[in-house]
């Protein structure tokens, strides 16, 4: 008598790509090919709506680099911030462009008091 011989794949070979089939159902992009960042907490501010007003609040320049805190991110030249694009950073401002059109935002005017401390008044005369 002749029983049919039923032959099954290995189970591995179902898994993997099942398991493949469902990590790319649930890896979300945008049209525009971006990534959204998993670890980002619900509530944190997002940056890339349209931002209508550029604020400055700090720029820290060294022999190598540039730098900008523009509205509460680290920006460098050629960073976007919105829809804003830094072209430069200088020491009292950044030039901007928008839409075509190139804008400064400048650092507020204030100035920070720097202590020393009790040891370095002890060596000078």
């Amino acid at each position: 008598m002749n029983t049919p011989m039923i032959t099954t794949m290995p189970v591995k070979l179902l898994v993997i790509p099942m398991a493949m089939f469902i990590v790319m159902l649930t890896c979300k992009a945008s049209a525009d090919g971006s990534l959204s960042d998993p670890t980002r907490p619900a509530t944190a501010p997002v940056h890339d709506k349209p931002v209508s007003l550029i604020h400055v609040e700090a720029i820290v320049i060294t022999d190598t680099t540039a730098w900008a805190i523009v509205n509460g991110i680290v920006v460098h030249q050629g960073d976007h911030v919105g829809n804003a694009v830094i072209e430069n950073i200088s020491r009292y401002e950044v030039r901007y462009s928008r839409n075509g059109h190139s804008d400064v935002a400048q650092l507020p005017h204030s100035t920070l008091q720097v202590r020393r401390d009790a040891a370095s008044h002890e060596d000078t005369p």
